[in-house]
């Protein structure tokens, strides 16, 4: 398939590429389909290990998926890089023999305005993003070789300078990865109704440790910006806290006071994102659902769940934290308040469990920012 713009660094599919796509592929389908959603990821991966170049790795990963609920419903997706007509009407082909029900005929009311897939052939609005970074797109060509080199360099110039510990000075050994990727996704029904994304990432992280294994130090950075991102920065604050590590010394047991930074913070927040789902929470399985209540389905819905100086929210347009403003299937998801000083205000409904509840369908907060301010004065 030729490109829109043959000048651009652009490895995944644009807007008009994928509804062009989407609706080849509606012609080919023997069944009634309600949507069909592409999903085109492309990534530059290197890594290396003891500061030699290890391996790099491309990635070109195209799905689509085709939803039905009608009569005997399914849902059943397909994976090829080749999109050209031949390929695509036998993958398509093949995934039809492989396809399993979703829902029963019996279960759905046809024409029913409160079934979600008539809805959703009403107007959708959503909140506009812009996740995409030409920057970025440019550095997946040639960002891993001159990016892991310059690591390579800064390494050894800080294993040059004066020692700051009057300790060992055994050399730094180094792993590192560098990846940047670029993912569009459409979700696109017959009627022309069209749900569209794109975005762009990166990230570069760093181990650091030395050759007696006696002090270590790690450092890493994400940005859908590439630009944005400063390799030898990295490098240095990994070497920095490999130099605070040497002559470490064991802790008796005890309890003591952890300072965490930013990065830490991040990885413990992203592990929270499933206990905003209404449906674990349901099961009582989540710590924001009562195990102990009689029906084991209450939800600690306005009550405090963490300390009062921790708020968390989620923004489609989080310039770091943005996310595509829309399900799978296309319902929109706006910005979402989850904690407020410590009080839990929302969770996550899927667009059917929404639809029950007369709530507004949400995303997972599966990119999350969490605010940590000073305790507020009591009255």
């Amino acid at each position: 398939m030729s490109r829109t713009n043959p000048d651009r660094a652009r490895r995944v599919l644009t807007r008009d590429e994928a509804i062009a796509l989407a609706e080849s592929a509606l012609q080919m389908v023997s069944v009634p389909i309600d949507n069909v959603m592409i999903t085109h990821r492309a990534a530059a991966v290197a890594k290396i290990v003891n500061n030699i170049h290890v391996r790099a790795i491309d990635l070109d990963d195209l799905l689509l998926e085709f939803e039905t609920r009608v009569g005997s419903g399914f849902r059943v997706g397909v994976g090829t890089n080749v999109r050209d007509a031949a390929t695509l009407r036998q993958v398509i082909q093949h995934a039809e023999t492989c396809k399993t029900p979703s829902m029963r005929a019996a279960d759905q009311e046809p024409g029913d305005v409160d079934d979600p897939h008539v809805r959703w052939m009403k107007p959708k609005v959503y909140p506009a993003v812009n996740l995409w970074h030409e920057s970025t797109a440019q550095a997946m060509a040639t960002a891993r070789g001159d990016t892991l080199a310059q690591m390579v360099a800064t390494m050894q110039r800080e294993h040059d300078a004066p020692a700051t510990s009057s300790s060992s000075s055994a050399p730094f050994t180094m792993a590192g990865t560098v990846a940047v990727s670029a993912r569009a996704r459409l979700c696109h029904y017959s009627g022309g109704l069209s749900a569209w994304g794109e975005a762009t990432d990166s990230e570069v992280t760093v181990s650091v440790r030395t050759q007696d294994g006696k002090a270590s130090g790690w450092s890493g950075q994400a940005h859908r910006d590439w630009d944005q991102i400063q390799p030898e920065r990295i490098v240095r604050d990994a070497v920095a806290m490999a130099n605070r590590t040497r002559d470490a010394v064991r802790l008796e047991p005890g309890r003591y006071t952890a300072v965490l930074g930013p990065a830490a913070v991040g990885q413990l927040v992203r592990l929270m994102y499933a206990w905003f789902d209404v449906t674990i929470n349901r099961s009582a399985v989540s710590p924001f659902g009562l195990v102990n209540s009689p029906d084991g389905k209450q939800l600690r819905l306005g009550q405090r769940v963490f300390d009062e100086r921790i708020s968390m929210w989620s923004d489609p347009n989080d310039p770091l934290g943005g996310y595509f403003p829309f399900f799978p299937d296309g319902w929109p998801s706006e910005r979402g308040l989850w904690v407020e000083h410590g009080v839990l205000r929302n969770l996550a409904y899927d667009e059917d469990e929404a639809l029950r509840r007369g709530r507004t369908p949400t995303l997972q907060p599966y990119r999350c920012t969490c605010l940590v301010g000073r305790r507020r004065s009591r009255r």
